[in-house]
């Protein structure tokens, strides 16, 4: 009744007032809009969309006394449940594609719900765009190959390892960029190629491997930079046939959606991942002590009689459930939050059989510019 007299009394005032009668429609029409979302409050649950429980209703008077976080309260439960929701969500998430490049500094929104990061050169990577020059090759490599000298003096194993860029490998779902060369002129199978080329390093650039199991499954989080338990797991048997040891075998279990880093990043601003992804089963022999996510420790009594220690980046992450699996003690630095001292050297030397380096292809240009102790 409010409603009807408060749209009768406006539509007869503007014709009271000679207005132009579009006027008194176009006002009329927007009243009624603001109408819309409250018309029908979803009673569901969970949305099954994003994966996760809706905000339940709490009343304004509880047990005799006054809420004061009502406000805040009715607000989430409103913003869950208004009527239309699921369509302004996909409609922003269409919007939002179509001005990825700009939307925001750190994420590029692709199809079908892909995301992908566009810092530390992402997008010049993937379009191919730049070469390494002959003098960033030569300085990448006599880091690695002081680290491998030093590692057969002391009687160690080296292997380096680079892990794709999503961008590399799931490209196609990229939107606004094309490629200005093929991935056989990439910096991770330049460099690869020069080491294999100009030394005798064990190194293992993974880009085939996952190109040609792609079609099984997912191999990267939609919503995330890195790999996943099963593209880690490809990425693992290389390593293992690289160093000539049989794997271990890995249940898997399914899980549906996943919020990554770049779905944060977006705020959650995004229709929910609800991709289903194999992720691995089993025990976890790995611990971060002082909570330090890149000074990893793995103890393992039944694994291999071989101990690792690994400098890697956050891609090493999904990669050291296996290993732990597999080796008896593992430890681990970040390559770029702690530089390697003759310390460091020592300490690999008395506890340690094996030194793998880990790093994505994006951060390729911070191993250039690593250097061995003196």
């Amino acid at each position: 009744l409010c409603i009807y007299l408060t749209i009768s009394y406006i539509i007869v005032k503007f014709i009271h007032s000679k207005r132009n009668k579009i006027d008194a429609v176009f006002i009329t029409l927007f009243g009624v809009i603001l109408f819309i979302p409250m018309m029908k409050i979803s009673d569901k649950e969970k949305s099954d969309k994003e994966n996760r429980m809706l905000a339940k209703y709490q009343p304004l008077f509880s047990n005799g006394k006054l809420n004061e976080k009502y406000g805040s309260q009715f607000d989430s439960w409103f913003n869950d449940r208004f009527n239309g929701r699921d369509l302004f969500v996909e409609a922003n998430q269409f919007f939002l594609s179509l001005f990825s490049l700009s939307f925001n500094r750190k994420v590029l929104i692709g199809k079908d719900g892909w995301l992908f990061y566009k810092l530390d050169n992402s997008i010049n990577n993937y379009t191919n765009r730049f070469d390494l020059n002959e003098s960033d090759l030569k300085k990448g490599l006599k880091f690695l190959q002081s680290l491998d000298d030093w590692c057969k003096k002391n009687k160690k194993e080296f292997y380096y390892i680079i892990a794709p860029d999503k961008n590399k490998i799931y490209g196609e779902y990229y939107v606004g960029v094309n490629k200005i060369r093929p991935d056989n002129y990439g910096i991770g199978n330049q460099f690869a190629n020069y080491i294999k080329k100009n030394s005798n390093i064990k190194v293992l650039y993974l880009y085939d491997e996952l190109i040609t199991h792609k079609k099984e499954t997912l191999l990267y989080y939609k919503h995330d930079t890195h790999w996943n338990d099963f593209g880690a797991f490809l990425g693992y048997k290389s390593l293992m046939k690289l160093m000539r040891l049989k794997e271990k075998s890995f249940n898997f279990t399914k899980i549906k959606g996943y919020k990554g880093d770049l779905y944060h990043m977006l705020n959650g601003n995004i229709k929910y991942d609800n991709s289903v992804y194999n992720k691995l089963k089993t025990e976890s022999f790995c611990k971060t002590p002082n909570n330090d996510i890149y000074t990893v420790e793995c103890k393992n009594k039944n694994g291999y009689n071989k101990r690792l220690f690994i400098l890697r980046d956050s891609f090493s992450t999904a990669l050291l459930p296996f290993l732990g699996n597999t080796f008896k003690k593992i430890k681990t630095y970040h390559y770029n939050h702690h530089k390697i001292s003759t310390n460091d050297l020592n300490f690999i030397k008395n506890n340690f059989d094996i030194v793998i380096l880990e790093n994505v292809e994006r951060y390729i240009p911070l191993i250039l510019t690593l250097n061995f102790p003196q």
